[in-house]
């Protein structure tokens, strides 16, 4: 199978779609040559998809260290403002 052909027959598995190639791949429909090609692209989906999802979880980790600096910038900035309000406190008391 020449390098076109190739091409057309991943463009024919896009147009069909993941789950309806996994069933021609069940039913062995394929020639063997064929069926390399389809599971090679079934690989390619899976690493695109997996890439994506890495990615994303990368995007949530800095998402999540952005907001907890945040929370514990605020809480520093809170420590003296709480110790000014307990000496104010015990000055109008005393």
């Amino acid at each position: 199978m020449d390098d076109h052909a190739v091409d057309e027959f991943k463009k024919s598995l896009d147009e069909r779609g993941e789950q309806q190639v996994r069933r021609i791949l069940e039913r062995g429909a394929f020639n063997p040559q064929r069926t390399r090609i389809a599971e090679a692209w079934l690989d390619e989906l899976e690493d695109t998809r997996h890439a994506r999802s890495m990615r994303e979880s990368l995007q949530i980790a800095k998402s999540a260290n952005a907001a907890a600096w945040t929370a514990a910038i605020a809480a520093i900035i809170a420590i003296p403002i709480a110790i000014v309000a307990i000496v104010i406190s015990y000055l109008a008391l005393g």
